[in-house]
């Protein structure tokens, strides 16, 4: 987060914003992961479900990184 400039209270209010973005990613896996757990394992949700997490956390911006480095990580960890 580029804070150069800004006031407490601006940069009081982005980490705000972005701690209710970080906390709306975890109800959103917390819920895939619930439905996940009722479901019998299957390869093609769980591709659905890498790539929409990684959309997610790419639209958020939530770490500097492209989306290529998260390819390799296991569900869980994306889900974290």
């Amino acid at each position: 987060m580029n804070a150069k400039g800004q006031g407490d209270n601006a940069i009081s209010s982005r980490m705000q914003f972005l701690l209710t973005k970080v906390k709306q990613l975890e109800d959103y896996a917390s819920d895939m992961s619930k439905k996940m757990s009722n479901l019998p394992p299957d390869a093609d949700l769980q591709v659905d479900l890498r790539k929409d997490l990684i959309e997610l956390i790419m639209s958020e911006n939530f770490y500097p990184a492209k989306a290529e480095k998260f390819q390799d990580l296991p569900l869980v960890a994306l889900k974290a």
